[in-house]
């Protein structure tokens, strides 16, 4: 059953089954080279799953990083690495620490509203390059109509049930 499982190995040893983690990493110095390798196609490793094969791995990509091997991305709120990526251009060889001062302004960057954006670009005199200029329409207000009257006629009831027609009158005269 789990001999066919992608994410299970047997140990025929010790007959003994182990999950197969996605990085096969035990040192740091295998950590550097999975690092390097997946810098290379252009992503990162997740912390996360470096984490379940490598326990030490948060302290160890932290020395990497005060060394200028590896660039760390961190969570906004409590700064935990979350991902790690190769640093191509360390300060060594002419590459730059990136300021806390620009990651913050950064960070507190918005796109605007591609609306707003256009009727701020129109009132300056300029016209958006990628696209064609689009009459700013007015979004359409919601239409009172007249809401469906519900029936206040009392159903007629037919018991159906009992054998006797209501509408004969029974008494003898």
């Amino acid at each position: 059953m789990f001999n066919a499982h992608p994410l299970v190995v047997l140990n025929p040893k010790t007959n003994t089954y182990t999950y197969k983690h996605e990085y096969q990493v035990r040192s740091p110095d295998e950590l550097l080279k999975e690092i390097k390798m997946r810098g290379k196609e252009g992503s990162g490793i997740s912390i996360k799953q470096l984490k379940e094969t490598f326990p030490t791995a948060v302290q160890v990509i932290e020395e990497f990083e005060k060394e200028g091997k590896v660039l760390v991305m961190r969570t906004s709120k409590e700064a935990q690495p979350r991902l790690v990526f190769w640093n191509d251009v360390p300060e060594n060889q002419g590459g730059k620490k990136v300021e806390d001062e620009f990651l913050s302004l950064w960070a507190d960057l918005h796109n605007p509203v591609e609306a707003d954006l256009l009727r701020s670009l129109e009132r300056d005199g300029l016209q958006a390059t990628a696209s064609e200029s689009l009459p700013i329409k007015p979004l359409p207000t919601k239409k009172k109509g007249k809401k469906p009257r519900t029936s206040t006629r009392p159903a007629k009831i037919t018991n159906t049930h009992l054998a006797i027609d209501l509408s004969k009158d029974f008494v003898k005269s």
